[in-house]
């Protein structure tokens, strides 16, 4: 995967002068979060570091001979690190009432992080608040205090968080803010 974990172990895996090919089904290093504009900009820092990018592509088979790729290319690797994203661990949760989002498996929660149940807050990956994921360690610290807070007090404290993420690619620092979905 082109996203962050697949990029920041292609990142390592070049500081130690290892060839590595990314393959992605998408068809820009995260796209969705960052645009088109912003996917281009990120595929030519992947390049620029020295990486074999096969965006739009999946794999189709393995097995002995390598694997094969849905652009019709067969390649041999010494590893395979599946960075294919990441969804809530909650079917733990299953039968408690709690509101799950039903595409997701996350917990819904209201800006001030607490779920449809009375004195139950939750916060990070497993959170969607306002129908948006945090998906990164930045939201899931602020959320988590946020959440303590309100579970601690009776004047309930809003997360407003805004999109947020870093990375370190190649050397490069790669940081967005907000949403990059476009306007109509």
């Amino acid at each position: 995967g082109a996203g962050f974990i697949g990029a920041e172990v292609a990142t390592a895996a070049r500081a130690r002068n290892l060839d590595v090919i990314v393959v992605d089904a998408a068809p820009l290093p995260l796209g969705r979060a960052v645009g088109d504009i912003g996917g281009e900009a990120l595929a030519a820092v992947h390049r620029a570091g020295g990486v074999d990018l096969r965006l739009g592509t999946s794999i189709t088979s393995q097995g002995h001979g390598g694997i094969t790729l849905s652009d019709g290319t067969s390649v041999r690797p010494d590893a395979v690190i599946a960075g294919i994203g990441a969804l809530p661990a909650t079917h733990w949760l299953q039968g408690s009432g709690i509101a799950v989002h039903e595409p997701t498996g996350a917990v819904i929660a209201t800006t001030t992080l607490a779920t449809n149940l009375p004195d139950v807050w939750v916060a990070g990956d497993a959170a969607i608040v306002d129908g948006e994921l945090g998906q990164h360690w930045v939201a899931a610290a602020d959320q988590g205090r946020i959440a303590g807070m309100n579970a601690a007090s009776d004047e309930p404290q809003v997360w407003s968080g805004v999109a947020f993420a870093w990375s370190h690619w190649y050397g490069h620092r790669i940081q967005y803010v907000g949403e990059c979905r476009g306007d109509e």
